[in-house]
């Protein structure tokens, strides 16, 4: 048997005063990263951890969550449509998020105040690496791999598979 860590949020669901507590999704790395959310059922992108011990996941189609480990909603951000096959990804790299949406890349600072809009970077991935090495995240954009600065949106060819 192998353990599979996992969160259950609780979040507090009424129209004007907390009247009780409902469970609302998993956040974690389970078998089936996904959650409920006004009904609907959506792939998760994340979970990713940071330094103030708060879990970033989307909350919806066209939000991104920022969860306190106890299930509270710290911070919401929109975002931009995903894919709805489940093929968005998230990523930590220093004090960044960097979120794929379709095929599109987003950065959103992990200190950014509630609110903020993502930054789009130039151009199309088809995906990206689940963590950086050096401040430079892999990404994989028209068969090729291509190290990537999302600070400065730079990307350097790597190699292409197969070559």
């Amino acid at each position: 048997m192998r353990f599979q860590p996992f969160l259950c949020g609780l979040f507090v669901v009424s129209s004007l005063a907390a009247a009780e507590l409902h469970f609302a999704g998993t956040l974690g790395n389970s078998d089936d990263s996904q959650a409920v959310f006004a009904g609907k059922t959506f792939s998760g992108i994340g979970p990713v951890f940071d330094d103030e011990g708060t879990l970033w996941e989307r909350g919806g189609s066209t939000r991104l969550n920022r969860y306190a480990l106890d299930g509270r909603l710290l911070a919401s951000f929109e975002i931009p449509e995903g894919d709805e096959r489940g093929s968005d990804q998230m990523t930590r790299m220093g004090d960044l998020l960097v979120l794929k949406l379709k095929k599109a890349l987003y950065t959103l600072p992990l200190k950014a105040p509630p609110g903020t809009k993502l930054t789009r970077l130039k151009g199309d991935v088809d995906l990206i690496a689940s963590s950086a090495v050096k401040d430079r995240l892999i990404v994989l954009e028209k068969d090729a791999l291509a190290s990537l600065d999302p600070v400065t949106g730079e990307r350097t060819p790597m190699t292409q598979p197969g070559a």
